[in-house]
């Protein structure tokens, strides 16, 4: 428990000395999420249980690609038949390596990356925005990977509702979905009259 206060206080500080120097603070951000990510991403099965269903079933994924057999007959089908973008990446990981603990550490620098883009275009205050990251987001990515790609990709698609941009919006909001279904519930956000105040801008 304390490890993780440690990581709290650390990773705040750091944001708000890159806040206290403009020009570098989207590569200090940068570099915090990768290490964030690097920290959760490379953890022996951090988190809990949900890990070990994710790697077994990447195990059972990476077997049919070395043995060239039917990714029908995949476990993962049977359990998330619906959900192509989680099946589909898992299918690309294994082209890649057969080691489920790379798996997820390339499905946790997926997310953190995610999140970073959001938070990197969309807060005025860095700092303030990664206490509420760390808050709220950074312990369900130790586990819910699923869950925590589809909530990248429906922060991602905030910015398509300031720019009034629906494709763009449907498109991401339909990725978001097909790695967790829930995710179709945010279609309505769209038609909400929400108001782009300002962005951060840095030269």
């Amino acid at each position: 428990m304390y490890l993780y206060f440690i990581v709290f206080f650390l990773v705040v500080f750091a944001v708000h000395f890159a806040d206290a120097y403009p020009h570098r603070s989207k590569q200090i951000l940068f570099l915090l999420f990768m290490m964030l990510a690097l920290f959760v991403g490379m953890s022996d099965m951090l988190g809990g249980y949900d890990r070990y269903i994710y790697a077994s079933l990447f195990d059972n994924i990476a077997d049919i690609t070395r043995a060239g057999g039917s990714y029908k007959d995949a476990s993962i089908f049977t359990l998330y038949s619906s959900e192509i973008g989680y099946i589909g990446c898992n299918i690309l990981i294994s082209f890649i390596t057969s080691n489920r603990y790379v798996f997820i550490l390339l499905y946790t620098l997926i997310i953190y990356y995610l999140f970073y883009l959001s938070i990197k275009d969309y807060c005025i205050n860095y700092t303030f925005g990664m206490i509420l990251f760390m808050g709220l987001m950074f312990f369900f990515t130790f586990t819910y990977l699923r869950q925590m790609v589809g909530v990248g990709f429906a922060w991602f698609a905030i910015r398509y509702v300031y720019k009034k941009e629906l494709c763009k919006f449907i498109i991401c909001i339909l990725v978001a979905a097909s790695f967790h279904n829930s995710a179709i519930i945010l279609f309505p956000l769209y038609f909400l009259p929400i108001k782009r105040f300002s962005q951060r801008s840095i030269i």
